[in-house]
């Protein structure tokens, strides 16, 4: 009986560290899949850099971001290589549109997005030009947080 047991605790050991090693490639997978086509943000870009580790150990993008993330993960691609280039009407513009109109809706909520976009692009690389053009390539007129500096104090928002 004790051969047993140990047996049956050393597959229960195996079945928890193969679980635990499932579920942190899983959510690796996940943080590399999530883009942030944060076009309307400013992000810092490493000049001439169009490739690299999407997400490097950095501080983790809080919870309040998710809306903001999952808003504009269509956009990775255009956002770190430049394309292809977003179409109207496509999953990237329509988010970058859905984002562009909370931002318009309050200075709270654009200094929020505004907030996570530089929390997000601290974990992450984009184009420098790719941010500006964003809007352009989506036919979105306007965008209220801004794209062209590359140091934004959120709370200076209006």
């Amino acid at each position: 009986m004790s051969f047993l047991r140990r047996s049956s605790s050393s597959q229960a050991y195996l079945a928890r560290r193969t679980l635990s090693a499932f579920v942190l490639t899983v959510f690796t997978m996940l943080l590399h899949a999530i883009p942030l086509t944060v076009g309307l943000q400013t992000l810092p870009v490493v000049r001439g850099q169009t490739h690299g580790p999407l997400f490097q150990e950095r501080a983790a993008i809080p919870s309040r971001c998710k809306q903001v993330m999952k808003t504009v993960a269509a956009c990775k691609s255009y956002l770190t290589t430049g394309t292809p280039a977003p179409m109207p009407g496509s999953r990237c513009c329509v988010g970058v549109l859905e984002l562009d109109k909370t931002a318009f809706s309050s200075v709270a909520a654009r200094r929020k997005i505004c907030s996570c976009l530089v929390d997000v692009s601290m974990n992450m690389s984009f184009r420098r030009e790719t941010l500006v053009d964003i809007h352009g390539y989506c036919s979105i007129p306007h965008h209220y947080v801004p794209v062209n500096s590359t140091s934004v104090d959120c709370s200076k928002i209006t």
